[in-house]
């Protein structure tokens, strides 16, 4: 149901008009949450969908259940990946700024191993 054309539409619209989701005056029960958290998943399934930020994401990736758990399981991969070589690459900056200038220390280069 979250990644149907109709509760996106309604999603979105609940997002940007302010109109509520459900006809309830009430907080939420766990399962409405439960189900706003699918739409707010699919909702970004979609934006990054059209922005084409990845080409292996596809409506067919999209409509099968499988093929978008193994999707979500590569991103967090990719992300985790991105932010280990990131950090590394700080704390190579930190260690050789940390080195330079130091009075008992020559001037280090740090190269990265070539595969």
């Amino acid at each position: 149901m979250a990644r149907s054309r109709e509760w996106q539409i309604k999603f979105a619209n609940s997002k940007d008009l302010k109109t509520k989701l459900f006809f309830i005056d009430e907080s939420l029960t766990f399962l409405q949450e439960i189900f706003v958290e699918w739409l707010r998943t699919y909702s970004n399934v979609y934006e990054t969908f059209h922005a084409g930020y990845y080409s292996i994401l596809t409506q067919e990736v999209i409509e099968n259940d499988l093929f978008l758990d193994a999707y979500f399981v590569w991103i967090k991969y990719d992300r985790d990946e991105k932010l280990k070589k990131q950090k590394d690459y700080e704390n190579k900056l930190k260690y050789t700024k940390d080195l330079k200038g130091h009075p008992d220390t020559v001037d280090v280069t740090i190269f990265e191993k070539e595969d």
